[in-house]
């Protein structure tokens, strides 16, 4: 793959920014994803990790290398306080049209940041992060995504566990 065909590498202080972490803590995240935290992974192995499509359009690379945002900067965006965002967190109760966020265990929640923006400013954002792929639920694989208690695997194919 060319360069002009890939997203890039992402370094270790890369993810650091990526994930809004410590070294430690990006070390933690790496190994629930399954990867290792000894190397540098390509772009498209970290959306594919994420539950992302490992292929995504050109136009929104920028916006997937972006860092994730943290509950505070959510609440910030969305014009909430921090405890109620976290809240919805431990609920796993959101509003309408709000964006999960991945959970890479306790007080690790992040989020992708257009689509907190698309939620806060629909008519500006959406249609950009609808472009975010993810893979369909007939090619879907087992994913792995961090819990506080460990890894457990996550999947719309119910035919995936048979």
């Amino acid at each position: 793959m060319s360069h002009d065909q890939s997203p890039g590498i992402a370094k270790k202080l890369n993810l650091n920014k990526f994930f809004a972490v410590g070294d430690d803590k990006r070390n933690e995240v790496l190994r629930a994803l399954g990867l290792s935290a000894q190397r540098d992974h390509d772009w498209t192995t970290i959306w594919a990790a994420l539950g992302l499509s490992a292929v995504q359009k050109r136009k929104l690379w920028e916006d997937l290398q972006a860092p994730m945002l943290t509950v505070a900067e959510v609440a910030d965006i969305v014009e909430k306080r921090p405890k109620t965002v976290s809240g919805w967190c431990d609920r796993g109760e959101y509003p309408p049209d709000f964006p999960v966020p991945f959970d890479f265990g306790p007080r690790t929640k992040r989020w992708i940041a257009l689509e907190v923006w698309a939620y806060r400013q629909p008519a500006i954002y959406r249609k950009r992060a609808c472009g975010i792929a993810r893979p369909s639920s007939s090619t879907r694989k087992i994913l792995r995504r961090p819990t506080g208690n460990g890894l457990v695997p996550t999947t719309l194919d119910p035919m995936a566990f048979s």
